[in-house]
This record gives structure tokens, sequence and C-alpha cells, in this order.
């Protein structure tokens, strides 16, 4: 479901396979290879669906690491496509199947509605997104909101308030991130850099001898 997107998703960790998310990762997986096995004669392209799903998927599942991202929304644009063909060919085929014993005019008509109803929902949720990615500031603040000890946020919405002037807002951010991690380099050259655009040149420069004591190159 695409719920929660972040443009840049902080680094979680796993430290046993019993943790919920993985155990749900590692049953879902699972619970698909059964589910080709089982359609695969009778539903092909529900089987054929999860297949390409599974396929596309597995070189960004980070079973092998793949830096710098480790999760990614777009990692699931191509492989969510395989999902969806085997859900809308699983609903064709209900629907074949249970127009035979039921109503068949009732069982179109509930199909039709929970189709548009999925697709009115969708077409919310996507608008809703297009506004979060309509500037850098709007988009880096809906990181920040859902990862507040992501200095990458942080450090990218200082530079967008730079980009307007905005030079009290992103010395706020630049000092938040220093706040997590006070040995971040670039951070105290982000920050000496606003400084020198407000023309508080000795804050200026003590931001960037910090800098270089911590990063000489």
């Amino acid at each position: 479901m695409p719920v929660k997107l972040n443009n840049n998703y902080p680094l979680e960790v796993a430290n046993s396979i019993f943790e919920p998310g993985v155990l749900f990762g590692i049953l879902s997986m699972f619970g698909m290879i059964i589910l080709i096995v089982k359609c695969i004669r009778h539903y092909p392209m529900v089987s054929f669906g999860l297949i390409w799903y599974l396929v596309a998927w597995l070189p960004h599942s980070q079973l092998i690491v793949i830096p710098p991202a480790l999760r990614a929304d777009r990692y699931m644009y191509y492989s969510s496509a395989g999902l969806f063909l085997a859900i809308v060919c699983g609903i064709d085929q209900w629907t074949v199947n249970s127009t035979r014993l039921l109503n068949a005019t009732r069982i179109r008509a509930g199909t039709w509605a929970i189709g548009l109803l999925v697709i009115v929902v969708f077409t919310s949720m996507t608008t809703l997104r297009n506004n979060v990615w309509s500037n850098s500031i709007s988009l880096w603040r809906d990181s920040v909101k859902k990862g507040c000890q992501n200095p990458l946020a942080h450090t990218n919405l200082g530079k967008a308030y730079e980009e307007k002037r905005m030079f009290d807002e992103a010395i706020s951010e630049h000092k938040k991130v220093l706040a997590i991690n006070p040995t971040i380099a670039v951070a105290h050259y982000n920050l000496g850099s606003v400084y020198t655009k407000q023309g508080k040149l000795d804050e200026a420069i003590t931001a960037y001898k910090r800098s270089l004591a911590i990063d000489p190159h």
C-alpha cells in the first residue's frame, strides 16, 4: 500500500528475523511462492503476475545490499505492475466463478463498485503525494516530519530554505543536523555558507574551521 511514503527513508537495521517487519516479509514471500505453484495450472496469469513481481523485486530486496539507497519508492514501480496484474486477473476469475453460483448482476455491480472505490482512493492519494513533490521545501518538510532524526532530510531542507533566502529557517535545520551528529562536517560547512550570505563573517569562519577540523579534505 502506498502509505507513509518518504523521499528519504532512515536506515533501519533488523537484528533478528523474528522482528515483525522481517517475519512479515518472509511469510509473504513464501506465501506468494505457494500461491504461484497452486495457481500455475488453472490460473496461469495470476502465477505469471506474481512471478513478475518477485523477479523484479529481487534485485531491490537488499538480500544483497546495493548502496546508496537501501529503500526507495521507485524500486516498486516495475515490480508492482506484476502484482497488480495478478490481483486483477484473480478478481476477474473470482467474478467469473461467482456468477455461476450467485446473482450475476449483483456480482458485477459489486465488482464495479469496489473497482471505482479503489480508483477514487488511489487517485486522491496520488494527488496528495504530488502536492508534497510540488517544491523542495514541501518535499523535505514531509521527509523530516516522517523521520525527525534523519540528518540528510534536515540537510536538504536547510539547503532548500537557503535557496529561497529563508536563512533563519536554514540555520535551524543545519543546527538540527549537528544536534543529531555534531561530527558531520558538511553540516558545519552549510552553516558557514548561510552565515556568509547573512554577512555574519565571524560565525561563518568559526563554522568553516569546525568543518575543516572534522574533514580537512
